[in-house]
């Protein structure tokens, strides 16, 4: 249960623990900046981070005032899978421009690029779990429970998967996992779709592993049919240009 007071405006509410700082994190209408993240992130990945739809460009300014890790590690995931390797060029070469411009700023520093350092070899910034989650985690695997967990929520104040499968055991977690492949399966019906909806799942239960709450199970099938318009829409796309090509070339040939 959280204990924070928030700050309460239209359509848009503060933690009072984030007012202090310079520039306060985006909220919108959440309890956190990170479920805004979250939300952004999976959305623009599903959208193929297409940034010529409106809605597409609320969502990353939203994602970028966020300032969430996992909003920037799925945005940058997106336009490797998605883009053609110029656009990922031009985007890693604005990227290095705008560290270098912004190294030494406080603010950015602070929300940025120091979460993006290494220590105990992992992002500083990833803060799913903690240190006690990590060593009760260790323990587990080697004990009875591993097979059909505890029943139990550990660590409450934590946000991992390692919470999910000490709960429900490695078997039940290997049966969801399943039950999202075959459903995957049923609404993308090529390869790709299915590749790209599980690893969307994969993300999304490293960073929020409640696919039992509602809404994020509601947030993970939109996602999934998403894709597959997204994917559709891909596809006609360039058949559409071929099309057009070949019209183009037949023309010319008489």
């Amino acid at each position: 249960m959280k204990t924070v007071l928030y700050q309460q405006y239209t359509f848009l509410v503060f933690p009072d623990t984030l007012l202090d700082n310079l520039i306060p994190r985006f909220c919108g209408l959440f309890d956190e900046p990170g479920v805004v993240g979250t939300v952004a992130g999976i959305i623009l990945f599903a959208e193929r981070c297409n940034l010529k739809k409106l809605k597409n460009i609320i969502l990353f300014i939203a994602g970028i005032f966020s300032f969430s890790l996992f909003f920037f590690i799925l945005v940058f995931v997106s336009l490797l899978i998605f883009h053609k390797k110029k656009v990922v060029f031009i985007f890693l070469s604005l990227f290095t421009l705008f560290f270098v411009l912004t190294k030494e700023d406080p603010v950015l520093d602070k929300y940025i690029w120091e979460r993006m350092e290494m220590e105990d070899g992992k992002l500083k910034g990833d803060d799913r779990s903690e240190k006690g989650l990590d060593e009760y985690f260790e323990r587990f695997i080697h004990s009875d429970n591993f097979l059909w967990g505890t029943g139990k929520i550990s660590y409450a104040a934590s946000a991992s998967y390692k919470q999910f499968v000490i709960r429900y055991g490695l078997i039940f977690s290997i049966s969801v996992l399943i039950f999202f492949v075959v459903l995957t399966a049923q609404i993308n019906k090529n390869i790709k779709g299915i590749f790209v909806s599980l690893l969307l799942f994969l993300f999304l239960m490293y960073q929020r592993p409640f696919i039992f709450d509602p809404a994020y199970l509601y947030l993970m099938i939109c996602a999934f049919n998403i894709i597959k318009r997204s994917l559709n829409e891909r596809h006609a796309i360039a058949k559409t240009r071929k099309r057009k090509i070949y019209t183009f070339g037949y023309l010319r040939l008489t």
